[in-house]
């Protein structure tokens, strides 16, 4: 195998499912516990705002985005600070709220099988693949960071 049919991946850690994003797409994880004024309660997808290093950042329940039960908040939540792919000033990252510390992961092309998206809405995924016995996510992050703009 050649070295460009691996991409270095963080596995993020959601309540029953994982998001895959590639190493460059993640500014920093940080905990959860630093940051009193988001809010797990509620029915919002959008938890609230962070201040992540001066700048203002939305923070959202991707679960509660794409329809699944919203997660109790526990000790080992973080934090995923993403880039916004499209750049730019407005909005250039989001927080996405995990369960747990993620995890490094060398997404190879031919051990990943695309599967069929076992969502409600499947606006937010572009694929759903399994691994291991797990489900893993790879967000749509146009579509992600479009939610912002609702």
């Amino acid at each position: 195998m050649q070295e460009n049919d691996v991409i270095r991946c963080m596995q993020l850690p959601l309540f029953d499912h994982w998001l895959l994003l590639p190493n460059a797409a993640i500014a920093e994880v940080i905990s959860y516990a630093d940051f009193s004024d988001i809010s797990m309660s509620g029915d919002s997808v959008i938890l609230g705002d962070i201040d992540w290093r001066g700048i203002k950042v939305p923070t959202l329940s991707f679960e509660m985005a794409v329809g699944l039960d919203k997660p109790e908040s526990t000790s080992k939540d973080r934090i995923a600070i993403i880039y916004n792919p499209a750049g730019g000033d407005k909005n250039a990252y989001i927080g996405v709220r995990l369960t747990d510390i993620p995890r490094s992961f060398r997404a190879e092309t031919e051990s990943l099988a695309n599967e069929e998206i076992q969502l409600e809405d499947k606006t937010l995924v572009k694929f759903q693949i399994s691994h291991q016995e797990q489900q893993l996510f790879i967000p749509n992050l146009d579509a992600l960071f479009q939610l912002l703009d609702n």
